[in-house]
């Protein structure tokens, strides 16, 4: 099928209101040669496949395409390490990836808050710093071991490339063997070391997804877009691969399970269209529901330092207020003789956006265990209520129900820790108004 100018419209709403996340696959990454585009990951998995003709070992020619089981064959030529495997695959990346395509400049152009990437390379980041994008950062992901590193801030101002499988620069982190495949699956959904929850975050039902160059038939796309979150309210478009047809069997799964629009158009076209057709449109106005101004709640433990710091957040939405586009409340707006259960709920209920104020006291409250955190999930699984976490003061989030939120700072670092308070919650309190209202 192709898109209705309607998906068109809506593909470019969810572009320009961050709800739209850019997937590149292995076969988006691909070399012309006599006007056709090969894969490198299939470059190189031909590669390796010579090495194995020249040592005698035997492999199944059909699949001599096919990195994982060439990479893992590989392994069985006597006295080859990993580490053998991995010099060979980054210096045949580096050989091969020096040019930039255009349709990444073509990506690049476009305000993707979010880009991610299975394949080894950064070309999708050095096209952002060639367009004029300096903001923009990288991060990938080691499946072997936690990098202990923090994850840069995610915006249309500094947009995040977040490499999947690996990075070339980090020979270890790279999924290239059969085993490798099952190994990095395992510790996803294991969440051992996890995916941050920064770019987990940024995953969730209103979100509409963009995947190319993927190959669906590989069976471990199931499990991983089971671990990303994607779910059958996504909006998730895939430009079918002439060289790659889908059997109908596995066309249908993702259809029915995750709501798959599959495009009938080949991925440069596709890139072009959506390039050229994104900077045509004109930008819409905001609809009257975007003008109302949104409810606001601040939800935190009542110690007194959790209160304090309540109030000093909202004096730093005080602006956002003034000028209609935000209402807040918190408890201490609470007046004598007042039901705490009973209005938190209701407020909770009436939110477009809860924030939370994390504390080792915020989790060891009774009442916010039995009632409140109750309360908000529902608002949360029923009514898509966004829920911000605020770091206030270092606590366990990762065992917690709000471990699946993306937390404020995006640093990580707990706000009680800031040599500076007041440059922080700024920071904040600025990344809160671009989430509800760009």
């Amino acid at each position: 099928m192709y898109l209705s100018n309607r998906q068109w419209k809506s593909l470019f709403r969810d572009i320009r209101n961050n709800r739209c996340i850019l997937l590149l696959g292995p076969r988006f990454w691909s070399k012309q040669e006599n006007g056709h585009g090969r894969p490198l990951l299939e470059m190189l998995a031909e590669h390796l496949s010579t090495e194995l003709t020249a040592e005698g070992v035997g492999f199944e020619k059909q699949a001599a395409y096919n990195l994982p089981y060439i990479a893992q064959c590989f392994l069985s030529i006597p006295k080859i390490r990993r580490i053998d495997l991995e010099d060979e695959a980054t210096s045949f990346f580096s050989r091969h990836s020096k040019d930039i395509p255009e349709y990444y400049r073509a990506l690049a152009q476009m305000p993707f808050h979010l880009i991610v990437n299975t394949a080894p390379d950064d070309l999708i980041f050095k096209a952002m710093k060639e367009v004029g994008k300096p903001a923009a950062n990288f991060y990938y992901y080691n499946f072997k071991k936690d990098k202990g590193t923090s994850v840069p801030p995610i915006s249309v101002q500094s947009p995040l490339i977040f490499n999947l499988f690996g990075c070339v620069e980090d020979p270890e982190s790279l999924v290239l063997t059969e085993e490798n495949q099952v190994e990095f699956i395992k510790n996803v959904v294991r969440a051992n070391p996890p995916i941050p929850y920064q770019i987990m975050g940024q995953f969730d039902n209103r979100k509409t997804y963009l995947f190319l160059g993927f190959d669906l038939e590989n069976w471990h796309y199931r499990l991983l877009l089971d671990s990303l979150k994607l779910e059958h309210e996504n909006t998730t478009i895939f430009p079918q691969m002439e060289d790659y047809p889908l059997t109908e069997v596995t066309k249908s799964f993702y259809e029915n399970r995750y709501h798959f629009i599959f495009v009938d158009k080949k991925i440069g076209d596709f890139v072009q269209d959506l390039h050229d057709g994104f900077y045509a449109s004109p930008e819409e106005e905001p609809a009257a529901a975007e003008l109302q101004p949104k409810n606001i709640v601040l939800l935190h433990d009542d110690n007194e330092s959790d209160t304090a710091f309540a109030l000093r957040l909202s004096n730093h939405l005080a602006n956002f207020q003034r000028s209609g586009r935000a209402e807040i409340w918190h408890k201490n707006m609470l007046l004598p003789g007042d039901s705490a259960a009973e209005i938190t709920a209701a407020r909770i209920d009436a939110a477009d956006l809860v924030l939370t104020v994390l504390s080792a006291d915020f989790f060891a409250s009774d009442p916010i265990n039995r009632v409140d955190l109750p309360a908000l999930m529902a608002a949360h699984f029923e009514k898509n209520t966004r829920i911000v976490p605020i770091l206030h003061r270092d606590c366990d989030v990762e065992n917690s129900p709000l471990r699946r939120f993306a937390l404020l700072p995006q640093n990580g670092l707990a706000i009680s820790r800031w040599d500076h308070e007041d440059e922080v919650l700024k920071q904040v309190a600025e990344h809160l108004q671009n989430l509800l209202h760009g």
